[in-house]
Protein backbone atom coordinates (compact mmCIF):
# COMPACT_ATOMS: atom_id res chain seq x y z
CA UNK A 1 0.00 0.00 0.00
CA UNK A 2 2.71 2.50 0.83
CA UNK A 3 4.38 1.87 -2.63
CA UNK A 4 0.90 2.29 -4.43
CA UNK A 5 0.79 5.77 -2.17
CA UNK A 6 4.15 6.98 -3.76
CA UNK A 7 3.00 5.96 -7.45
CA UNK A 8 0.13 8.04 -7.25
CA UNK A 9 1.82 10.84 -5.89
CA UNK A 10 4.13 11.02 -9.14
CA UNK A 11 1.28 9.84 -11.08
CA UNK A 12 -1.37 12.45 -10.10
CA UNK A 13 -1.95 14.79 -13.26
CA UNK A 14 0.31 12.75 -15.56
CA UNK A 15 -1.64 13.62 -18.44
CA UNK A 16 -2.91 17.74 -17.34
CA UNK A 17 -5.10 18.74 -14.64
CA UNK A 18 -8.08 16.49 -13.52
CA UNK A 19 -6.03 13.03 -14.67
CA UNK A 20 -6.45 10.60 -11.79
CA UNK A 21 -3.53 8.45 -10.64
CA UNK A 22 -5.63 5.62 -9.39
CA UNK A 23 -9.22 4.73 -11.11
CA UNK A 24 -11.10 2.07 -8.52
CA UNK A 25 -13.92 0.55 -10.84
CA UNK A 26 -17.46 0.30 -9.71
CA UNK A 27 -20.44 1.64 -9.49
CA UNK A 28 -21.93 4.02 -7.24
CA UNK A 29 -23.57 1.19 -4.90
CA UNK A 30 -21.66 0.10 -1.77
CA UNK A 31 -21.52 -3.62 -3.11
CA UNK A 32 -19.03 -2.77 -6.08
CA UNK A 33 -16.87 -1.18 -3.62
CA UNK A 34 -17.05 -2.96 -0.77
CA UNK A 35 -15.17 -6.06 -1.66
CA UNK A 36 -11.51 -3.96 -2.08
CA UNK A 37 -12.08 -2.75 1.57
CA UNK A 38 -12.72 -6.11 2.65
CA UNK A 39 -10.42 -7.98 0.85
CA UNK A 40 -7.27 -5.32 1.88
CA UNK A 41 -8.60 -5.02 5.50
CA UNK A 42 -7.95 -9.24 4.97
CA UNK A 43 -4.42 -9.24 3.57
CA UNK A 44 -3.59 -6.75 6.49
CA UNK A 45 -4.95 -9.35 8.85
CA UNK A 46 -7.03 -7.62 10.34
CA UNK A 47 -10.83 -9.16 11.89
CA UNK A 48 -13.86 -7.28 12.38
CA UNK A 49 -14.93 -10.05 15.02
CA UNK A 50 -13.38 -12.59 16.79
CA UNK A 51 -15.02 -15.26 19.40
CA UNK A 52 -13.05 -14.51 22.88
CA UNK A 53 -13.83 -16.60 26.28
CA UNK A 54 -17.15 -18.04 24.28
CA UNK A 55 -18.64 -13.94 23.03
CA UNK A 56 -17.82 -12.45 19.98
CA UNK A 57 -15.64 -9.84 20.58
CA UNK A 58 -15.15 -6.82 17.49
CA UNK A 59 -12.16 -6.03 16.93
CA UNK A 60 -12.53 -3.02 13.92
CA UNK A 61 -10.44 -0.88 16.73
CA UNK A 62 -7.38 -3.57 16.06
CA UNK A 63 -3.85 -2.13 15.32
CA UNK A 64 -3.97 -3.65 11.84
CA UNK A 65 -7.34 -2.11 10.70
CA UNK A 66 -6.42 0.98 12.19
CA UNK A 67 -3.46 0.89 9.78
CA UNK A 68 -5.35 -0.26 7.31
CA UNK A 69 -7.81 1.96 7.33
CA UNK A 70 -5.46 5.12 7.48
CA UNK A 71 -3.66 3.81 4.44
CA UNK A 72 -7.31 3.09 2.46
CA UNK A 73 -8.31 6.68 3.44
CA UNK A 74 -4.58 8.07 2.44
Amino acid sequence: MEELEVLCEKLQEFDGPGTYALAIRGSRNWGTIHPAYMTTYTNYGAKDFVVENGKLVSKVNSPEAVKMTSDWVS
